[in-house]
């Protein structure tokens, strides 16, 4: 086996060291505030972005360049062997933009991606509590309905990113009537918005970067919820639910799951990219009950991907890594 990088992928990498010897200043290798030890520069940002490299792995109709994941991997190892400031963008491109691509309404794509491609826009993380840390099922944050908006009040912590960010991927809670892991909404949240203090703080090492963030009767919108939003009394009417992770054997996906009312079940292998590999439809069965199920996963090549199982009820998505 040939691990060799492609004439193609060398020279990227050699077009992407000279832009960094001719853009990488001093000045932008030493900004002070950082996130995940990265240095932010909105500057730099709009200058990568200028020329196509943030989400370069993303489909070319969301402002990608359709390149692949070594191609990625390439220009992440030669940002953080340099010391380049990516980190105003680094958390919306690696992580939300595959989500929204993934499970984000139309509007949302179209609202969002183009503008993390653009240098444009950043996002932080809002799950850490001060009372139950990243235990994302024991989160006390609510955002209660009120008509077509929600009403959203907590607290997060030691958030990396806030005092630059545009917006913040907020988990709140939105039933109590189910299991603590269920019943929990993400949603897009504009830090300026009425309601919401940001409140720098440092670590025990004296490193700042870290916010707690208050949410006080802030105001959201449906649309604000990734995806679509069914509705907190509909959250109790799902009608299967996985109860195992996906279990990569032997080129086999194994599923176990539980249904609790006779529906079509479809599965469906999605790539990094947001791009379908296959599905695979069950229609209904004959009972109800708990059943597993086998997909086969020989033809993929090794990375990450992601498993939609859906009804006509709810869907989950879970991720899983393919390694041969």
């Amino acid at each position: 086996m040939d691990f060799s990088f492609t004439p193609e992928q060398e020279k990227l990498r050699v077009d992407i060291g000279q832009l960094l010897e001719n853009n990488l200043t001093s000045e932008n290798k030493n900004v002070l505030y950082d996130v995940a030890g990265v240095g932010v520069s909105k500057e730099f940002t709009k200058m990568l972005a200028k020329n196509g490299w943030i989400g370069m792995q993303w489909p070319e109709n969301y402002g990608g360049a359709g390149m692949g994941i070594m191609e990625y991997v390439i220009y992440r190892e030669e940002m953080v062997m340099r010391g380049a400031p990516i980190g105003y963008h680094l958390t919306a491109e690696n992580q939300m933009a595959p989500s929204i691509i993934i499970n984000g309404t139309d509007e949302q794509k179209k609202r969002i991606i183009p503008s993390i491609a653009k240098g444009e826009m950043s996002i932080c993380i809002g799950y850490s509590e001060p009372n139950t840390g990243s235990d994302l099922a024991s989160l006390q944050t609510r955002a209660d309905e009120d008509g077509d908006d929600f009403i959203i009040n907590g607290v997060k912590t030691w958030n990396s990113g806030a005092i630059h960010s545009e917006l913040i991927w907020l988990a709140a809670r939105t039933n109590n009537e189910v299991p603590k892991h269920k019943g929990i909404t993400v949603f897009l949240v504009e830090l300026d918005s009425p309601g919401v203090t940001i409140d720098p703080i440092q670590n025990m090492a004296r490193i700042g970067g870290f916010s707690n963030i208050t949410f006080n009767n802030v105001q959201a919108a449906i649309s604000d919820a990734l995806g679509t939003f069914s509705g907190v009394n509909e959250q109790q009417k799902r009608n299967f639910e996985l109860i195992s992770f996906p279990n990569p054997s032997n080129d086999l996906l194994n599923i176990t799951y539980k249904i609790s009312q006779l529906e079509d079940i479809t599965f469906e292998i999605i790539n990094s990219l947001g791009k379908t590999i296959f599905s695979v439809k069950k229609k209904s069965i004959s009972t109800i009950g708990t059943y597993k199920e086998s997909l086969d996963i020989s033809r993929l090549e090794s990375g990450m991907y992601f498993l939609n199982v859906s009804s006509t009820s709810n869907t989950e998505t879970l991720k899983f890594v393919v390694s041969h």
